[in-house]
C-alpha cells in the first residue's frame, strides 16, 4: 500500500495562500514523520516555529521570530529553500541524516544551520554563535560570514568550496576532516587567537589561505 504524506502547503486553498501560523502559545506547524510542509510563514510563536518528524520535507518556508528553532525536523529529513531569520536559539536545527540545502540563516540568536548531515548551497550570517555547525558531515558551496562564533564549525566533515569571512572566532573549523577548494578573510573578530582556517589533522588542499 503507499504511505501517504501528511503535508501543510501554503498552495492548499484554490491555490490562494493560506494564513501564516504566527503568535501560537506553542509551536506554529507540527507535522510528524513523512510530512511535508511547503510555501508557508510562520513568526512569532512560543516555542519553535516548524517542527517536522523523521523523513520529511520542509520547503520553500519562512520562519522569523520564533521563540525557540526556526526550523526543526528529524532524522533523515530534508530542509530546501528555506529563509530563518531572528529566531531567539538558532534558525534550522536538524538530527543526523538530514539534508540542508539552498536556505538562508540569519540574525537568529544561536546557531543559524545545525545538522548532522549535508549542508549544500546556504548563506548563514549575523548568528549569535556558529554559522553552520555540521560536525561528521559534509558541508558544500556555503558562506557564513559576520557570525559572533566561527563561520562553519565543521570538525571530522568534508567542507569543499564554501566560504568564511568576518566571524567572531574561526572562519572555518574543519579538524581531522578534509576542507578543500575554500577560501576565508578577516576572521577572529573576537580578538582571540581563532584563524581563518583551522585544519590540524585534516586533509586541505586549494585553500585561501593555505595550506
Amino acid at each position: 500500500m503507499a504511505k501517504v504524506r501528511r503535508y501543510v502547503t501554503a498552495n492548499s486553498f484554490a491555490g490562494r495562500r493560506s494564513p501564516d501560523a504566527q503568535f501560537n502559545d506553542a509551536t506554529g506547524i507540527i507535522v510528524g514523520t513523512e510530512g511535508l510542509v511547503t510555501h508557508c510563514a510562520v513568526s512569532s510563536n512560543a516555542v519553535n516555529g516548524i517542527a517536522a518528524g523523521a523523513n520529511s520535507l520542509v520547503s520553500e518556508c519562512n520562519a522569523s521570530a520564533n521563540t525557540g528553532l526556526g526550523i526543526t525536523v528529524g532524522t533523515d529529513s530534508t530542509v530546501r529553500g528555506c529563509t530563518a531569520s531572528s529566531n531567539t536559539v538558532s534558525g534550522i536545527g536538524a538530527s543526523l541524516g538530514v539534508t540542508v540545502h539552498g536556505c538562508n540563516a540569519s540574525s537568529n540568536g544561536g546557531t543559524g544551520i545545525s545538522v548532522g548531515g549535508t549542508v549544500g548551497d546556504c548563506t548563514a550570517s549575523n548568528n549569535g554563535s556558529s554559522g553552520i555547525f555540521a560536525p561528521s558531515s559534509t558541508v558544500r558551496g556555503c558562506d557564513a560570514s559576520n557570525n559572533g562564533g566561527s563561520g562553519i564549525n565543521a570538525s571530522g566533515s568534508t567542507v569543499i568550496n564554501s566560504k568564511a569571512s568576518s566571524n567572531g572566532n574561526d572562519g572555518i573549523l574543519a579538524t581531522s576532516g578534509v576542507v578543500a577548494f575554500c577560501k576565508a578573510s578577516g576572521n577572529n573578530t573576537g580578538g582571540g587567537s581563532s584563524v581563518d582556517i583551522d585544519a590540524a589533522g585534516a586533509t586541505r588542499t586549494g585553500n585561501n589561505p593555505g595550506p
